[in-house]
């Protein structure tokens, strides 16, 4: 993958977005995104869309966590294994693990993290996320 401006610019975007997340920091993982983000996720309702769809996920993943017990999330980022840029869009698909414990067991879910991204006024910012584990 030829490492230019806008591609270290990209990766530099998700993997922020993923730290802010573990930590519990949806402020800064919120100035990372695009005002129309969609999101796709493995829990009810499974898909947020439209006016403040990253804080209605947000609440709904925060709440999901405590329901089922589970504290420590780390996200893993792999390499992309799919990264296309067209003009001022980008599709990023990266291999991830999510690690987590829930009570005093530790648990890790292998699967994709899909991305895409727009540039809005110079800044790459994240228009869609989707997660898919295995």
């Amino acid at each position: 993958m030829d490492m230019n401006d806008d591609t270290r610019a990209i990766l530099s975007v998700i993997e922020q977005f993923w730290r802010a997340l573990d930590a519990l920091d949806a402020d800064t993982a919120r100035a990372l995104i695009a005002p129309d983000m969609m999101i796709i996720d493995a829990f009810a309702p499974f898909q947020w869309a439209g006016p403040n769809s990253f804080d209605r996920w947000v609440e709904t993943l925060w709440a999901y966590c405590a329901k089922h017990d589970f504290s420590m999330n780390q996200t893993t980022l792999r390499a992309p294994s799919r990264f296309t840029l067209a003009d001022d869009q980008a599709y990023v698909v990266c291999p991830a693990m999510i690690a987590s414990a829930r009570g005093d067991e530790l648990m890790s879910q292998q699967g994709v993290i899909v991305t895409t991204l727009r540039s809005i006024a110079g800044t790459w910012r994240i228009t869609a996320l989707v997660w898919a584990g295995q």
